[in-house]
């Protein structure tokens, strides 16, 4: 009885300890044809620059208070000496081929591995799943992304994601029946409580009289995951109902998982405020707000507002 006792009692501290933000540790990679993405954040040739050009805009009493920057701009503050050399690190220590695409401010660097590649400079990835998701992470569990950039690329790289971060996946919080669009319209959230007119009331909003002064210079952008869609019919009927224009919405994204809710919402109701400005549909299947916002930054006009209602615990 005891033997049994022990037994079931280390299984349970192993279950609990394989487990990272609910994903679940099952086996080792056995495929060595795999590719992994490691993200490695390279350290910029001045590491407050960007943080004093943030001060110097955000500051009221500074003279460039507003005075927004170029995405040309951005790059420049962040500039980086440590891709050559991240380069020459893979060039010498890695037995297959492997690709290299930047972020839109060169910052960071996305490289593509043979998973035996990062077995063996970094360690045994192992297989973790949650519901229907699988990732590729050290067995060590969750660690500070920078312990484990090597000597070589410590002056030039400051820390390498895709190794020991879990980040937390939202719970499927959807019904389990989903409401079906009928003739290509749905009745959610039609505004009978409360509608567009109290929301430009209660926030003193002019309403809408047809595009917004500057169009194209001013746009919003909707966050969306987990197969959320909305449908462009239900939009417009929105906005007609309640004389709000006739914007059309660019979808950025899958839009068709046939979950109608959240983003009928959100696509509605944005223009009880924002009528008369050019809107994005941002959306990506998996909740993760640093793909999302890589997502939604790599836009070669990222919306400068952006309306995210989803959450996680």
């Amino acid at each position: 009885m005891f033997q049994q006792s022990t037994v079931l009692l280390l299984s349970l501290f192993l279950t609990v300890k394989a487990s990272q933000n609910g994903w679940i540790q099952t086996n080792n990679i056995g495929v060595s044809t795999i590719q992994h993405r490691l993200t490695f954040w390279l350290k910029p040739i001045d590491e407050t620059a960007l943080y004093k050009e943030i001060d110097t805009i955000s500051n009221p009493k500074s003279l460039r208070f507003r005075h927004y920057i170029t995405d040309d701009a951005i790059t420049k503050l962040v500039q980086s000496n440590g891709l050559e050399p991240l380069k020459t690190w893979l060039n010498t220590q890695t037995h297959h081929p492997f690709t290299i695409e930047l972020s839109k401010h060169q910052d960071y660097a996305f490289v593509f591995l043979n998973v035996n590649d990062v077995s063996n400079l970094f360690g045994q990835l192992t297989t973790y799943q949650q519901e229907t998701h699988t990732i590729h992470r050290l067995a060590s569990g969750v660690e500070p992304s920078k312990k484990h950039v090597p000597t070589e690329l410590q002056s030039h790289v400051n820390a390498i994601f895709g190794l020991t971060d879990f980040y937390p996946l939202v719970k499927n919080l959807r019904p389990q029946a989903k409401e079906q669009a009928q003739d290509g319209v749905c009745s959610q959230f039609n505004g009978k409580t409360i509608d567009p007119a109290v929301l430009q009331n209660q926030y003193n909003s002019t309403p809408y009289t047809g595009q917004r002064p500057g169009y194209g210079k001013h746009s919003q952008g909707i966050a969306a995951f987990e197969q959320a869609q909305f449908l462009p019919a239900d939009v417009a009927e929105f906005q007609s109902n309640f004389s709000l224009g006739n914007e059309v919405i660019e979808v950025i994204g899958p839009n068709k998982g046939g979950y109608y809710g959240e983003a009928s919402l959100d696509t509605q109701y944005i223009f009880s405020i924002g009528s008369g400005v050019k809107t994005s549909f941002i959306a990506q299947d998996q909740f993760n707000m640093l793909e999302w916002a890589w997502l939604a930054m790599n836009m070669t006009a990222p919306p400068d507002v952006l309306s995210v209602s989803w959450g996680s615990r």
